[in-house]
């Protein structure tokens, strides 16, 4: 088995630039929750799809989309994937055809936001929206424990994807559970920061100075009511056992720098083995190939590095 890398100073890739959609005026503030995980659909080539049943501790029922291989030997390297909000298990055939021998899963979150947010009148959404957080959290847990026991997938090479708004979940997640290896793309620390900053983007420019005030008190009204979770310090609990492989991009107008330098730093507080890389390109988008097409070499590359593929 490869050795497991320590942790390195950020690398700089060369990519085919992208146009970043963040850069273009936002027309309602859920946009950015919807941005999808496509990259690694790219994967996908099923021979055999079953659902898995997962139960969360009040008894809520998830169903797991749980995707096997064509060819192969069992048991295989397993993925889960977790991307925008609308994407949820579709992720996985999003670009059929790449032959590698590895097992997916993944569920819908359990939370549909209505398609443009109004403070006062979607009020009534953020209860609804607070228990699907911790749902979704104690989802990815419970659907690592069944993929572990599954028979057809090896427990020592299961990978959690994050992308975006599921980096979060994927990150919190690996914090809680042994997960060998997770992968957190556009991911961010400084959760009341990169709120507020969604909030700027809608109405900064309509409202100005006046709009971004609103929006700072509008994400710290989020954060406290939410009690959201700290990508950050769970980051710092990662196992010298795990790696984790943090990839952000340059021009991201969505994640603000800061809040991307804040998740690194505690990954790299963790005894886990860490890796970062910086890409040139915006926020990830449907379309994004060249991007994508890069996302998903560097994630082979390091899955293979660190024993998690083959």
């Amino acid at each position: 088995m490869p050795k497991r890398p320590t942790t390195q100073a950020p690398c700089t890739l060369s990519a085919s630039r992208c146009a970043d959609r963040a850069s273009r005026r936002p027309t309602h503030l859920t946009r950015w929750f919807l941005l999808p995980l496509l990259w690694l659909g790219a994967l996908y080539s099923a021979a055999a799809e079953e659902r898995l049943s997962i139960e969360l501790s009040d008894g809520t029922r998830l169903e797991a989309r749980f995707v096997l291989p064509e060819g192969g030997n069992p048991p295989y390297p397993a993925v889960m994937l977790f991307g925008g909000l609308e994407t949820g298990a579709q992720a996985i055939n999003l670009l059929p055809g790449f032959d590698a021998h590895i097992a997916f899963a993944s569920f819908d979150y359990p939370y549909t936001p209505p398609r443009r947010f109004r403070l006062w009148k979607n009020l009534g959404e953020l209860p609804k929206a607070r228990q699907a957080i911790a749902d979704t959290i104690e989802g990815v847990g419970v659907l690592y424990q069944a993929l572990a026991a599954h028979p057809k997938v090896d427990p020592q090479r299961i990978t959690v994807v994050g992308a975006s708004l599921g980096a979060p979940f994927a990150m919190i997640a690996a914090g809680q559970q042994p997960i060998p290896g997770v992968v957190s793309v556009q991911g961010f620390g400084a959760l009341e920061d990169v709120i507020a900053h969604q909030f700027h983007l809608a109405w900064g420019e309509d409202y100005g100075v006046v709009g971004r005030w609103a929006g700072s008190v509008v994400a710290r009204l989020i954060t406290w009511y939410a009690d959201l979770p700290s990508p950050e310090a769970h980051a710092e609990q990662l196992r010298a056992s795990q790696n984790a492989l943090v990839i952000v991009s340059r021009d991201d107008q969505r994640i603000p720098q800061a809040a991307s330098d804040a998740l690194w730093e505690a990954v790299q507080a963790s005894p886990a083995g860490a890796r970062r890389i910086d890409m040139e390109g915006g926020h990830l988008y449907t379309g994004a190939d060249a991007m994508i097409r890069q996302l998903l070499s560097i994630t082979l590359d390091w899955k293979q590095d660190v024993g998690l593929l083959e």
